[in-house]
């Protein structure tokens, strides 16, 4: 990290989940690791990868299959988290003041990346589409930019200006919560509700009665047009 002079370091990080044959594929690891070999800062990429020779690695990049995240994110040296949008990390990086470039996989990482790009500390990415070429441009765009990291810092100066602090927060909620004995106001009523109202089956079965309902008369009604429209068919040809 000291070593990266005034150019700083990126981090690359896609959690524990995602990894090679797992969101990752060796198209992509090239492609990353062309686009990492062109820029000036170092990184720190975080990979579980059993085979390294797939991909071909610039001096700038150290990789590695474990890594302290948050003291990373935490460094002076620290420009730019590329990541995955998996919750925990995005609200690193916003705490640290740290903009982000997200390539989001699976679940809830695609409305994080959307959220992060709509509030202006982040830009929003395919790593399965995206070329070496826009990976740096995209990479180059977050950095350059001042509002990325304004963004970014005003965001995590208003976290840290909280009056109080999260885990001071909740764990005055609980003693409160056990001095009142209870508070069964905040008891889910999904606890006192039975399997068919859980999961709403009593709705469910009398839609599919109505609509049954509906569909046979509209059989019926279709069945007996059909019928005389046949029979008046049948008499003209008759006569």
């Amino acid at each position: 990290m000291q070593g990266s002079g005034d150019e700083g370091v990126i981090l690359v990080s896609f959690g524990s989940v995602v990894g090679y044959n797992f969101g990752v594929n060796e198209r992509i690891l090239q492609v990353m690791a062309m686009a990492f070999s062109k820029l000036p800062q170092k990184v720190i990429w975080k990979l579980k990868l059993d085979d390294t020779s797939k991909i071909s690695l610039s001096d700038n990049v150290k990789l590695i299959s474990w890594l302290p995240q948050n003291d990373i994110l935490g460094h002076n040296k620290t420009r730019l988290f590329i990541a995955h949008a998996g919750i925990n990390g995005l609200l690193e990086s916003i705490y640290h003041g740290i903009p982000m470039i997200c390539s989001p996989f699976f679940g809830d990482q695609f409305s994080n990346a959307l959220m992060a790009q709509n509030s202006g500390f982040a830009e929003a990415i395919t790593l399965a589409t995206i070329s070496s070429q826009e990976l740096i441009d995209v990479i180059r765009k977050v950095i350059n930019t001042p509002r990325y990291r304004e963004t970014a810092r005003r965001i995590s100066k208003s976290i840290k200006l909280l009056p109080r602090q999260p885990f001071k927060e909740a764990a005055d909620w609980v003693e409160y919560t056990q001095a009142q004995g209870g508070l069964e106001f905040l008891r889910p009523r999904a606890l006192d509700m039975s399997f068919y109202q859980l999961y709403n089956l009593d709705i469910l079965l009398l839609v599919f009665s109505v609509l049954s309902v509906i569909l046979y008369i509209a059989y019926i009604f279709l069945k007996v047009v059909v019928k005389r429209l046949f029979k008046s068919s049948k008499k003209q040809k008759t006569k």
